[in-house]
């Protein structure tokens, strides 16, 4: 019988720690890590390495802390690749002897993380998501960005100014300039201005990815954002709770329409002026050959399901919340007349008011054309609620 002595035994376990810890970052947050590094000394250096690939900062002391912890330990700066900034005013648990949201050491706690050399997604929030164009000129190196998310708090009171404020962020080229690498663009319940600078000819990044919800654009328009360079878009999201011209989805999508993936546009203003004709366009919409994902949550009628079923040939997953303009018969003669020939996937509304549920009641006798005409295309039925 072969023996394994306990070297051995304890090399392959400490192996494994980087990997046990990868997983449970993923699956349980940082927090689970943050215990497991009291464990032993094996576990420490480790979990420091997966904590500190992607730190979160929701205080300013815990900025503070950070800012130090990168001062004496340099080589820690080259393992982080994604930053949440979200530092909020409140007492310090220190005590409020602790100097920690004075100016001068708030100065000091973002000036070494604002140097971090290999980041690669900057989230700001918080504090951070008022003015965030402040904080996102001032990263030294944000050539290697390729996601950033600015996601206001939907009350934020700041101590400061004695009031509420609002979370904002002006968009310029000049600014997109600086992360000539972004792919993705999250931002979250804030004011936008988008502006065009006129002092030199910038190039925008090829955005892939863009996601906004429950932002009003002051000025500017949607469209701006990425000016001439909309090509490698592949996902946009939009939840719109007060819809304005400015939101000219229409533009993006006849520059997108041979490479756009998905798109999710969810309207919340109780307004049926605002259907896909006004909304979208159903010509900007149906130049979207690529398009495989449609998820929508306004209104429209069968003859303009019908035109979309005819021209997005590729569409393989229709999901629609809030339409009470088309009947459950409707629904079967668009998918008996092979509307969307490669469908995979559909789902239809029932509603998400009580006033609503009442009008919206299919029967199983109502439901069986349309259950019959996705059986025979096997395609998967089911009911959707509005998405909140």
């Amino acid at each position: 019988m072969e023996v394994c002595d306990s070297s051995s035994r304890s090399r392959l376990v400490d192996d494994l720690i980087p990997t046990i810890l990868n997983h449970l970052a993923a699956d349980f947050g940082q927090r689970f890590v943050a215990t497991l590094a009291l464990v032993s000394s094996a576990w420490l250096r480790p979990a420091r390495r997966t904590l500190y690939a992607s730190p979160t900062v929701s205080t300013y002391h815990a900025c503070y802390l950070l800012s130090r912890t990168l001062s004496d330990t340099p080589d820690l700066r080259d393992r982080i690749h994604t930053l949440h900034l979200h530092p909020v005013s409140r007492t310090c648990e220190a005590g409020t002897m602790c100097a920690c949201k004075s100016d001068h050491t708030i100065a000091l706690g973002l000036a070494p993380i604002f140097r971090l050399p290999n980041l690669e997604a900057i989230s700001l929030s918080c504090d951070c998501a008022i003015h965030a164009q402040r904080y996102l000129r001032s990263f030294t190196f944000p050539g290697n960005v390729r996601e950033i998310c600015v996601e206001g708090m939907q009350w934020h009171w700041s101590f400061q100014a004695c009031h509420p404020v609002s979370a904002s962020l002006c968009w310029s080229d000049t600014l997109a300039f600086r992360f000539p690498n972004l792919k993705r663009l999250k931002l979250v319940n804030l004011d936008l201005s988008i502006y065009e600078s006129r002092a030199f000819e910038s190039k925008s990044p090829y955005i892939e990815s863009l996601h906004l919800e429950r932002v009003k654009i002051i000025d500017g328009k949607l469209s701006d954002l990425a000016r001439n360079a909309w090509g490698d878009l592949q996902d946009i999201a939009l939840t719109v709770t007060e819809y304005s011209s400015q939101f000219d989805l229409h533009t993006i999508l006849f520059g997108v329409a041979q490479s756009l993936r998905t798109l999710k546009y969810f309207v919340k203003e109780d307004n049926s002026q605002y259907d896909l004709s006004a909304l979208i366009g159903e010509d900007a919409l149906a130049s979207c050959s690529t398009l495989r994902d449609l998820y929508l949550s306004m209104p429209f009628t069968s003859s303009i399901l019908l035109k979309l079923g005819r021209r997005l040939t590729r569409l393989e997953v229709l999901k629609v919340y809030d339409n009470y303009e088309l009947s459950v018969q409707d629904w079967a003669r668009v998918i008996s007349a092979n509307a969307f020939p490669n469908l995979c996937e559909l789902h239809l509304p029932i509603g998400h008011e009580l006033r609503r549920l009442a009008e919206w009641q299919w029967s199983s006798q109502d439901t069986k054309g349309v259950r019959q005409a996705c059986a025979a295309r096997s395609i998967e039925l089911q009911f959707a609620y509005l998405a909140v």
